[in-house]
């Protein structure tokens, strides 16, 4: 999982709570016109085009708006907070809480990973959130396209895996093949035997690209990886 640091909302987002600002009954997700597109589209720029949970490539055809906390149980805490005489928190359209996610809307047959697995799960402790600081640093993926809370013992990276199915084993070989695809892995048809190719490499997933504002499908497993096989070139050539 890539962390996603949340900047300015989506200009279309920002004039459509302005226009409704009068009407509250119309400050909801997909009422009066919610522009869906727009607040897709930023959110997108914002990721770099990858998938908030899975890193997968996404795009305005292959992805979708995902809530962080399920937009219906956003809802019903409104709808308690009013029978209360409390100001509702709305967080069914906060940008703070929406991320773009594969697949698309309406596909006739889902992965059985990411969004899709997780559904309506929410739990404040046990998700660990792509807003997280820490979350990239808190899964450990390995050459073999398998993923691992890190530490072992980090409950809610454990649980997130697990309601996520980022350990699926279609995920884990797409992960894989991207390692064996960059040559930082020892099966791969053309590994890579220099250690400043493998520097570059990593320094050019880390980052966005200048020009297309997209992050390497895959990216923090990508870097992961190439660290272990940067050092696993070291190790080879103290031995030669």
């Amino acid at each position: 999982m890539k962390r996603i640091a949340k900047g300015v909302q989506a200009r279309g987002l920002t004039e459509w709570l302005e226009k409704n600002a009068e009407v509250p009954q119309n400050l909801t997700y997909k009422a009066a016109e919610f522009p869906i597109s727009k607040v897709l589209e930023g959110l997108l720029a914002e990721q770099g085009y990858i998938c908030a949970y899975t890193m997968l490539r996404i795009g305005e055809t292959s992805a979708h708006i995902e809530h962080l906390k399920p937009q219906t149980l956003c809802k019903s805490e409104d709808k308690k907070r009013e029978e209360q005489y409390l100001p509702a928190l709305r967080e069914d359209i906060a940008w703070r809480n929406m991320v773009a996610c594969t697949p698309e809307p309406n596909l006739k047959v889902n992965p059985p990973y990411g969004a899709i697995e997780k559904k309506g799960w929410w739990d404040a402790n046990d998700f660990l959130s792509p807003l997280d600081p820490t979350c990239e640093e808190r899964f450990a993926f390995s050459s073999d396209g398998k993923i691992a809370p890190n530490p072992a013992t980090d409950i809610a990276a454990k649980e997130t895996i697990k309601r996520i199915g980022l350990d699926n084993e279609k995920l884990e070989e797409l992960r894989k093949t991207a390692f064996l695809k960059a040559g930082i892995h020892k099966r791969s048809d053309k590994p890579i035997s220099s250690l400043k190719k493998v520097g570059q490499l990593m320094a050019k997933w880390s980052k966005k690209n200048q020009n297309t504002l997209q992050c390497e499908e895959f990216c923090v497993p990508l870097v992961q990886v190439a660290k272990a096989y940067a050092q696993f070139l070291r190790t080879r050539e103290h031995r030669e």
